[in-house]
């Protein structure tokens, strides 16, 4: 009797480990396929990492259409009234020599207005030091005629004019420049690529990012007079290929 007892608590003691062993097992089951899962997206993380980054530049040129300058007077008087209706008269002189070689209104901008004084030795004869007065008067002004900006120069000097300066070449529609540049710089990147993935012995996949690389807050930081006749804009461009 006492046989069959400590069987049937031997029986009843092993169904009840059984019992506990399946149950542990169930309950790390998750942590497995969880980890088995991060396994997985870790390799995959890293096969979408082999990539190719490389910086291709872009140059463009085209012929200026627009001239950019200043131009002005200085009038100096012994008084202030004097000096400031010489150079209204000498302005307006400018303007309209201007005008009269085909420079819109529009594109003849106040500059610059300056007004100061100074005061010069007193002389023997005279009780009080004499001041002098300076008055300037500046316009901006954009030829939209290259050729004609030696005549403009000379127009504007035989009307009065004491100040010219900042005389530049430019071109009115950048953005097109800009897009021939990023497309030779594009062309660049992508020959770039192709010799380095032949070296490294791997497969040239899809564009996976591009970035322009500036380097100051002016996007057109690049754009450079290279002479009178000809502007050029260079840019960088970096590209990430995938690559197999």
């Amino acid at each position: 009797m006492k046989t069959l007892h400590l069987r049937t608590f031997i029986l009843v003691l092993s169904v009840t480990l059984m019992a506990a062993i399946l149950m542990l097992g169930q309950a790390m089951l998750p942590q497995a396929s969880a980890a088995q899962a991060a396994g997985i997206a870790a390799s995959n993380e890293s096969a979408a990492a082999r990539t190719i980054t490389v910086v291709g530049n872009g140059v463009a040129s085209a012929k200026p259409d627009l001239v950019q300058l200043t131009v002005g007077v200085e009038s100096i008087a012994s008084s202030l009234k004097e000096a400031t209706t010489d150079s209204s008269t000498t302005i307006k002189a400018i303007t309209k020599a201007l005008i009269d070689h085909g420079v819109a209104p529009a594109d003849i901008k106040a500059w610059d207005y300056g007004v100061w004084s100074e005061i010069g030795s007193i002389p023997d004869n005279e009780a009080e030091a004499v001041a002098t007065f300076h008055v300037t008067k500046t316009v901006a002004v954009t030829l939209r005629s290259p050729d004609k900006v030696d005549a403009v120069l000379s127009a504007v000097a035989d009307a009065g004019a004491n100040t010219i300066s900042n005389v530049s070449y430019d071109v009115e529609d950048k953005a097109a420049v800009a897009t021939k540049a990023r497309e030779t710089a594009m062309a660049a990147a992508k020959q770039e690529a192709v010799e380095l993935a032949a070296l490294a012995r791997v497969q040239l996949g899809d564009v996976v990012s591009i970035s322009e690389v500036i380097g100051d807050a002016d996007a057109f930081s690049g754009y450079t007079m290279s002479s009178p006749s000809q502007v050029e804009m260079s840019l960088n461009l970096q590209v990430t290929f995938a690559i197999d």
